[in-house]
């Protein structure tokens, strides 16, 4: 999702993206971390810079994660 994208939702939607996509992550690592396949390593940085984007739109309106 780009950030043009973000910046169109409103705060509650990007409260709740940037959660699921925190416990996305979290359970990707857990699935890394006990060797189950279908792990790729590509997910984990593009769930790591999702997360950075919406952080950066949520600065940007001042408003806490």
């Amino acid at each position: 999702m780009k950030a043009a994208q973000l910046r169109e939702l409103t705060e509650a939607e990007l409260k709740q993206l940037y959660l699921e996509t925190k416990k996305e992550l979290f359970d990707l690592d857990l699935k890394v971390a006990r060797g189950e396949s279908g792990a790729h390593p590509h997910q984990k940085r593009t769930l790591r810079r999702k997360i950075a984007r919406i952080l950066t739109v949520m600065k940007e309106r001042n408003i806490k994660p």
